[in-house]
C-alpha cells in the first residue's frame, strides 16, 4: 500500500495525504467527494469568539465548534461528514455524550448487503445520508420513519471552498 496519495483535480493539487488522512480529514470538497461518499452540508458561522466558532446548520442545528487551524472561516462554511459516523436512535432520544442529535424522517433505503445506505430528510429541504452495518442487533428502519440521528461534533471536517 502506498505511504501517500496525491489527488489531482484539473491539473491542481488538492491534497498528498495517506489513505487514512485523505478518507478521515480531506481539506476540500473534491476530496471529500472524490474519497468515498460525504454529506457536504453549509453551515453559517453566527457567532466568533477567539477560538469559536457558533455554528448553525439549515436554521435549525447550533453547535459551537473550535476554531480550525490554518483555514479562514467567513459567514459561511462548509462541512463533510461521512455516512458511517452517523448513529440512527429511536426519535426524540438525547444522549449523555457530547453528541449532536437531531431529529429526522427516513425518506430512502437501500440494502447493500453489509450495509444498508438511509437518506434521513430533515425538516423540509435538509438531508443527510447515513450508512448502518447490516447487525442482528440493528433496527431495520423504512421510508417514513421518524428516526434519531446524532453523531460527534469531532466528525465534522471544515473544508475550503
Amino acid at each position: 500500500m502506498s505511504d501517500s496519495i496525491v489527488v489531482v483535480n484539473e491539473g491542481k493539487i488538492e491534497q498528498i495525504g495517506t489513505p487514512k488522512e485523505l478518507y478521515e480529514r480531506p481539506k476540500t470538497k473534491f476530496v471529500a467527494d472524490f474519497i468515498g461518499e460525504s454529506n457536504i452540508i453549509e453551515g453559517s458561522v453566527t457567532s466568533e469568539s477567539k477560538d469559536q466558532l457558533k455554528i448553525t446548520l439549515n436554521d435549525s442545528i447550533e453547535f459551537t465548534f473550535s476554531k480550525p487551524k490554518n483555514l479562514k472561516i467567513k459567514n459561511k462554511c462548509l462541512l463533510a461528514l461521512r455516512p458511517e459516523k452517523i448513529n440512527l436512535l429511536s426519535p426524540l432520544k438525547k444522549s449523555d455524550r457530547e453528541v449532536i442529535s437531531v431529529n429526522g424522517s427516513v425518506s430512502e433505503k437501500v440494502y447493500v448487503g453489509n450495509t444498508t445506505k438511509y437518506i434521513v430528510t430533515i425538516g423540509r429541504d435538509f438531508h443527510l445520508k447515513v450508512q448502518l452495518q447490516n447487525r442482528s442487533d440493528q433496527k431495520d428502519h423504512n421510508i417514513g420513519d421518524r428516526v434519531g440521528l446524532e453523531w460527534f461534533k469531532e466528525d465534522f471536517v471544515f473544508l475550503r471552498d
